[in-house]
């Protein structure tokens, strides 16, 4: 049986001020991208500046902009917990348009990406500067229109009091054993299953710079930066003890083979996206609309549609694997399934769209 998770969005409104930054200069496309740690090279130019600890936070300078000394985030928290994450893992890159030239002024930006370890980036398009009048000059910092930021956990990467769990990523030459697994003496309230494998797909991706296309701009995913992963979550995965059978093992393992399959779909439908507007904010925001319903439509197809609002549940595959081979028991169904999924594996574009 599979074990799904769940992704819930919560919104933490911002309740202090964390000032994050950062520098080196880079190419990509038609865009300039400022990331890492700042160097003292004739390339880059810029020496990279501690965090200074304030009463708001953590500050750090901003030195490619004009008149802008800081950026400014209220407390980044974790969408599913609503935790605040420390800011010392926060980590942030902008991107400027290419026409734009040294010092880049606040029009110039286009995005800026928010990431930290074992969550989802995402890239925020609306900044507004807040000056502050000091007694000989003003100071002058970029905030962001929003300042309800969250981050979403890597679905198949479960995070506890900031550490990330045991979790093993689908590999070909990796098979799946019961060491990977919890033992439990008795099988859980209301569950007639002997296993269990807790696993999911997670996803993470940058834009490319837009480019201009007739009168109007194209967005697609940087194809570098592009992740997509299969992942088994040992802690959330269990066994019921005495029942550990190579056949109940493989029929877990199906599971996790099924999920590569969708993984694979879903990384070849993501890289042929592309984000259509007039300008490329437009472009950027219709392909992360573009992307987001990619995910679920995916997501549906594999996992199933909760029932809400009176309406039934929709089986996904996933279902449709369980429901056929009786978990495993039946072992006709469960080599027809068997012979299918390699199939798949071979060519994922012969499994059933979404």
């Amino acid at each position: 049986m599979l074990a799904r998770v769940d992704k819930t969005w919560f919104i933490r409104m911002a309740v202090m001020v964390i000032l994050v930054g950062l520098a080196s200069v880079g190419w990509a496309g038609l865009a300039q991208s400022l990331s890492g740690d700042w160097k003292t090279d004739d390339e880059a130019g810029y020496e990279d500046v501690p965090a200074e600890s304030t009463e708001e936070g953590l500050e750090f300078e901003t030195p490619f902009m004009v008149d802008v000394t800081h950026l400014l985030l209220g407390i980044v928290g974790d969408c599913g917990t609503g935790e605040e994450i420390d800011p010392a893992l926060l980590h942030t890159s902008f991107v400027f348009d290419l026409k734009a030239s040294f010092p880049y002024g606040l029009d110039d930006l286009l995005t800026i990406t928010l990431e930290s370890p074992g969550y989802i980036p995402i890239e925020i398009s609306g900044f507004q500067p807040v000056t502050f009048s000091l007694l000989f000059f003003d100071i002058t910092f970029l905030t962001v229109t929003d300042p309800r930021i969250c981050l979403q956990a890597l679905p198949g990467v479960v995070i506890a009091d900031g550490v990330l769990l045991s979790h093993v990523e689908w590999r070909q030459t990796r098979r799946l054993t019961w060491d990977d697994f919890q033992v439990k003496e008795n099988r859980p309230a209301g569950v007639d299953e002997s296993a269990q494998i807790f696993s999911g797909l997670d996803l993470g991706w940058r834009s490319a710079p837009a480019t201009q296309s007739g009168s109007g701009h194209v967005a697609r995913i940087q194809t570098s930066s592009l992740v997509v992963r299969n992942v088994m979550v040992q802690t959330g995965s269990w066994v019921v003890a005495g029942t550990q059978t190579d056949s109940l093992l493989n029929h877990e393992q199906r599971h996790f083979d099924l999920n590569e399959v969708y993984r694979r779909k879903l990384q070849a439908a993501l890289l042929k996206l592309r984000g259509e507007g007039k300008t490329a904010k437009e472009a950027h925001e219709d392909l992360e609309r573009k992307i987001n319903e990619t995910w679920k439509k995916a997501m549906d197809k594999l996992n199933g549609i909760s029932a809400v609002g009176g309406a039934d549940r929709v089986d996904g595959l996933q279902d449709d694997y369980d429901n056929q081979t009786e978990h495993g028991t039946e072992a006709g169904k469960q080599e027809e399934w068997d012979k299918k999924i390699d199939e798949w594996l071979k060519d994922p574009s012969k499994a059933p769209d979404w």
